[in-house]
């Protein structure tokens, strides 16, 4: 999903708002990428993670245009 961030923003997106999205996704998923070359998989983790993506996707509209109305 931060794949289709970067490229939303090169088709001319709002810039901030899309890449402060990206960039969390991106923690989240280097969490993730961590964890598994530990070879410990957490339950907690796989829980957040889900509540968080959903809510991401859930509200994706409002938060991007209430970041942008904050940031710009």
């Amino acid at each position: 999903m931060s794949v289709v961030k970067i490229i939303a923003i090169l088709n001319g997106s709002w810039l901030m708002p899309n890449l402060l999205i990206a960039f969390g996704l991106l923690l989240l998923g280097g969490a993730g990428f961590g964890l598994i070359k530990k070879d410990t998989y957490s339950l907690i983790y796989v829980i957040i993670g889900i509540v968080l993506i959903s809510a991401l996707r859930y509200y994706e509209v409002e938060w991007v245009v209430w970041l942008h109305e904050v940031l710009d």
